[in-house]
């Protein structure tokens, strides 16, 4: 047995475990904490579309106690931002992003996760809100292990702003990360948000 297969099975193990704890402290969360995610979101919207009037944002269903952000999907397209939803073509592939609006058809995707149907208009989003297992002190992001998100952002151009939404709670010091994974460049949570770090971070994705 080599020693490389001995560290990937290594890494892998860690992962897992850590999916597992991270998973358990995401459900453990009540909705107060959820609440004061989703008013940090909604600043993150707010100040996105100071910058970029009509901007194009892509959000995500909620599975497995993510925070849900439909809310903010509503505020974000009620101040005319285009709102969109990934959907999973093949499991190898990057996602695509389809048009969402409160009365939009969907149809069950990969997971039975709810995806506007084939129908809807595909957009280019400068921004993804990519939900959190658990992410570290550089930003990268511990996601349920497709890897979907990482091949996105590596082959769209330009580069969409990544923004990761967690609690605190998911915060450890390194994921261990992987030559492929991508990071967050920036993460809310429930902890109060720098106002100057966000026009930063968006006007980087100009």
């Amino acid at each position: 047995m080599s020693a490389s297969f001995d560290a990937d099975a290594e890494l892998g193990a860690f992962r897992r475990a850590q999916r597992e704890r991270c998973r358990a402290l995401r459900r453990g969360a009540g909705q107060a904490l959820r609440d004061a995610v989703v008013a940090n979101v909604n600043r993150v919207v707010d100040a996105m579309l100071l910058e970029r009037p009509h901007a194009c944002m892509a959000f995500y269903w909620p599975i497995h106690d993510e925070i849900a952000l439909l809310s903010a999907m509503l505020r974000a397209a009620e101040r005319g931002a285009a709102v969109a939803l990934p959907v999973v073509v093949a499991h190898d592939a990057p996602l695509v992003f389809r048009s969402w609006r409160k009365d939009i058809a969907m149809e069950p995707g990969t997971w039975n996760i709810p995806v506007p149907t084939a129908t809807a208009v595909e957009l280019d989003p400068c921004a993804l809100f990519v939900p959190l297992v658990g992410y570290d002190d550089a930003g990268y992001r511990l996601g349920n292990g497709g890897g979907f998100y990482d091949r996105t952002l590596a082959v769209r151009v330009p580069r969409p702003l990544a923004i990761g939404v967690g609690f605190e709670a998911l915060r450890m010091h390194s994921i261990r990360p992987h030559d492929h994974d991508m990071p967050m460049d920036l993460v809310v949570t429930e902890a109060s948000l720098d106002e100057a770090l966000i026009a930063t971070r968006l006007r980087s994705r100009r």
